[in-house]
């Protein structure tokens, strides 16, 4: 125990005081805000899946613990190829986790409580079973370019993929579709077919579900997998990484330059923050909060474009179980130096979440709460994964138990 005092003692000294931002319009200067996983969360009718009303009977257990908001992971229609994160609705709620009346009531109930709501943004692709993209098979206007579509290569009169682009989960990001004699892109799962946000009529779909849902009370959304919205419309092959070891298949087998990190993607979300302001304009500030994986320089530039927090993961991907006091003071410093000096940007700090192992199994349990504690003293945003504050760790999955595409994608070999 006296180990854990020094090393927070020690990081406090090293970091220095900052002032605390002070609540009111602008919440979330100084907020934590709670991560919760649906499906896994809190089951109300015991059938085994987390649920809306489950998560709503521990909304004072949320509340008590300090949260200023609650970020849902996705609640959307959704056939759960990637658990969720592909959309067949974006308008309506997944019917394992309850109906829109349910989410009327979580909304109300937290907003008793002081409480804001927010909600994932799958904005990068949607279900292959979505409405959208059934219409687009068969040409349908507008629906016909919501979705990035391409002819095929013939190469020695053999039909092949238009270029050499990979998927997140392995192998081809291009699917063939034997009905629109065309390939579609999918950056992650096949089941995921990519939209085409070089349409005029595609970018006012996503704003209208963005407003949707403020209308319903939500007071903020996380972006998901931004950094993928926009693709070069030459479709050049992308070059080699040439790093070592990668299989051919393998995602980070090229150097993504022309799927991944285009400027026209903050141009689009400068578009969402006016329209989320127009909405703030005699009400409380609402948040976006950005999933970037991308060098310090591209994620700071989020700020000038619209994001209430471009997530900072210093905690996940610089920092782990063997980094001193001064390692955490220099990622710390680097973070706050580089954040754009405007007062309305703050500084935020990713404990875990969803996508990477449990703080508690990174750090150790001890050094989990030291972690957790930090992120609640430093200045800005504390972001926290549930079961994260309580010390959860991770579970063993075999290859034959796992049905995350990603892992499934990755093969017995690679798992």
């Amino acid at each position: 125990m006296l180990r854990s005092c020094i090393f927070i003692a020690a990081l406090i000294a090293l970091t220095g005081s900052v002032p605390i931002q002070k609540a009111g319009k602008d919440w979330y200067k100084n907020s934590l805000v709670y991560q919760i996983y649906p499906r896994s969360y809190k089951d109300s009718n015991g059938d085994g899946i987390g649920d809306l009303n489950g998560i709503t009977s521990k909304l004072e257990h949320i509340a008590d613990i300090g949260a200023d908001a609650l970020w849902l992971s996705p609640i959307y229609t959704s056939p759960q190829v990637d658990f969720g994160y592909d959309v067949a609705n974006f308008t309506d709620v997944n019917e394992e986790y309850g109906t829109l009346a349910d989410f009327d009531r979580l909304v109300a109930k937290a907003k008793s409580l002081g409480l804001k709501v927010l909600l994932d943004f799958e904005l990068n692709y949607s279900s292959d079973k979505h409405e959208w993209f059934k219409k687009s098979i068969q040409r349908i206007k507008p629906y016909d370019e919501y979705y990035v579509w391409r002819d095929a290569k013939i190469v020695n009169g053999v039909r092949r993929p238009p270029n050499n682009w990979l998927s997140n989960f392995g192998g081809s990001a291009w699917e063939w579709n034997e009905v629109r004699k065309q390939y579609f892109l999918h950056q992650f799962a096949v089941g995921q077919p990519d939209f085409n946000y070089h349409n005029a009529d595609l970018r006012q779909e996503m704003k209208d579900v963005l407003t949707f849902w403020m209308k319903r009370g939500v007071e903020g959304f996380r972006c998901d997998a931004l950094n993928y919205m926009y693709e070069d419309t030459r479709y050049l092959d992308e070059p080699l990484s040439n790093a070592s070891g990668v299989p051919d298949n393998d995602y980070d087998y090229l150097d993504h330059i022309y799927t991944k990190n285009l400027p026209e993607t903050y141009e689009v979300l400068k578009t969402w923050r006016q329209l989320m302001n127009d909405f703030s304009a005699t009400a409380d500030t609402k948040m976006i909060l950005t999933e970037v994986y991308a060098d310090l320089d591209l994620t700071i530039k989020y700020y000038t474009s619209g994001s209430t927090v471009p997530f900072n993961f210093m905690f996940i991907s610089d920092l782990n179980n063997k980094s001193s006091a001064p390692d955490f003071k220099r990622f710390i410093d680097r973070w706050i130096n580089n954040i754009p000096d405007d007062p309305s940007y703050v500084a935020n700090w990713v404990v875990g979440n969803h996508d990477n192992h449990r703080a508690a199994s990174r750090y150790g349990e001890k050094r989990a709460d030291q972690l957790s504690i930090l992120s609640l003293i430093l200045p800005g945003v504390s972001v926290i994964y549930n079961g994260d504050e309580i010390g959860m760790l991770d579970r063993d999955f075999t290859y034959e138990e796992t049905k995350d595409p990603a892992g499934c994608n990755a093969g017995p070999d690679r798992y």
